[in-house]
């Protein structure tokens, strides 16, 4: 359901029997060589009763914090909003998982200290993660949502969660008392793009801003397409 690059490794996550799972890419004789499976590390014990087809739909690195030099791994499922905040707004929660260093295996640590991590969810419609990426060089991830109704079809947004770094100097396990991360929408796709079933989403920096890419599943539907897209991003200072 997710897929991510870390070092030499491509991470990966997958439902029903919640797991993280890596390849290792180096020592390949040539693009053709298959991809060496190094281990599976199973995500149960921290998504608590997460619904078998509700599990992990996006995965970011964030980069070390003031307080830590190792990067950690926020994972977000497709779990239902909860309404707990002060202003009763939505709040969605992922979990956070510190990574171990780069020449380290496997990359995440059976008893790595995970922690529930609540994010703010903007009104306006039932949306849910379907990708994420984190910002170079920020503490910022950029979240793809995906809404689907059976008389409207598929609708797309993109959002801002900002990540402060005290989040990740904590050091509790479980529930954490730390107010909903902040989140606001960057843009609601549909009117500037089609409207379709976009699932995967990539960030490429350049002198002109980000260029996001977006790519949608056509499930193998006749009525449904895949598309890639790009779009240009001026990212505030």
């Amino acid at each position: 359901e997710a897929v991510t690059a870390i070092d030499d490794r491509i991470l990966m996550a997958c439902e029903h029997r919640h797991r993280l799972a890596w390849l290792a890419t180096e020592k390949r004789e040539t693009q053709q060589t298959p991809l060496r499976s190094e281990g599976v590390r199973m995500l149960k014990p921290w998504l608590g009763t997460v619904k078998a087809n509700a599990g992990v739909e996006a995965m970011a690195i964030i980069a070390p914090s003031s307080c830590s030099s190792e990067r950690s791994l926020m994972v977000f499922t497709e779990a239902d909003a909860d309404t707990k905040a002060a202003d009763a707004s939505p709040v969605s929660s992922a979990v956070l998982l510190p990574l171990s260093r780069r020449s380290a295996s496997p990359p995440v640590d059976a008893d790595a200290p995970a922690r529930r991590v609540d994010y703010q969810v903007a009104s306006g419609g039932d949306y849910r993660p379907v990708d994420a990426v984190a910002l170079p060089n920020r503490h910022q991830i950029l979240l793809l949502e995906r809404a689907f109704s059976v008389f409207g079809g598929f609708s797309s947004r993109l959002s801002l969660i900002d990540v402060a770094p005290k989040v990740l100097c904590g050091s509790n396990q479980g529930a954490t008392d730390q107010a909903p991360l902040p989140t606001r929408v960057l843009a609601t796709l549909n009117g500037l793009i089609p409207a379709e079933n976009y699932e995967g989403l990539a960030l490429r920096e350049s002198e002109k801003g980000h260029h996001i890419f977006l790519i949608s599943d056509d499930n193998q539907n006749f009525i449904q397409r895949t598309l890639l897209i790009q779009l240009r991003w001026r990212a505030e200072d």
